[in-house]
């Protein structure tokens, strides 16, 4: 099917949609399902984020419709939602990790101490204990260089040399490290 004929379909359902066919919003679905994950995985490169991000797409696809004036294409319309929620996810990824970095450096350095006074509590709630429980399930290897990073306030070169290893290794153990925090983080909310 060429891009023209595609493009005469996709708005036909659209139209057919907006106006309650829910036959023809099935077909949209089904057109656009496996397309849009595969957009989705490039981009977040996790089975069950892009799984979860496509539905999500879906959902504000269907309830986003009524608002498609065909100034676009559908497709062209329908990514650019896809490339909102990518950002939004991607956004709410990183501010997860910052409120880590910041729970290590600032309370982490009371909490990994033996003498923390228990428990501590910080501005926005959360307690030295909680960065203790998240800090305790980590592998010894990204405790070692969220320590120096975030406690010690070591640089990459420094945290790379007292770990024996290169500076490429420290940033990518620190990126794991940080990301399976925000998974443990997230586990005992």
């Amino acid at each position: 099917m060429d891009t023209t004929h595609a493009q005469l379909v996709d708005e036909g359902l659209a139209a057919a949609a907006q106006a309650g066919d829910q036959t023809a919003l099935s077909q949209l679905y089904d057109r656009y399902m496996d397309p849009l994950y595969r957009f989705v995985f490039r981009h977040v490169n996790h089975v069950q984020d892009a799984e979860d991000l496509t539905s999500d797409i879906m959902l504000r696809m269907v309830n986003h419709l009524p608002t498609y004036r065909r100034a676009s294409s559908f497709r062209t319309w329908l990514y650019a939602i896809a490339r909102h929620a990518i950002a939004d996810f991607w956004r709410t990824r990183y501010r997860m990790r910052e409120e880590l970095v910041a729970e290590f450096s600032g309370i982490g350095a009371v909490a990994l101490s033996d003498n923390a006074p228990e428990p501590m509590q910080t501005d926005d709630g959360a307690t030295a204990d909680r960065a203790r429980v998240v800090f305790e399930k980590l592998p010894e290897q990204y405790r070692t260089v969220l320590t120096h990073r975030f406690v010690e306030q070591h640089t990459v070169a420094e945290t790379a040399k007292a770990m024996a290893t290169s500076h490429g290794n420290v940033k990518v153990m620190q990126h794991r490290a940080l990301k399976k925090a925000a998974l443990i983080a997230k586990e005992i909310v």
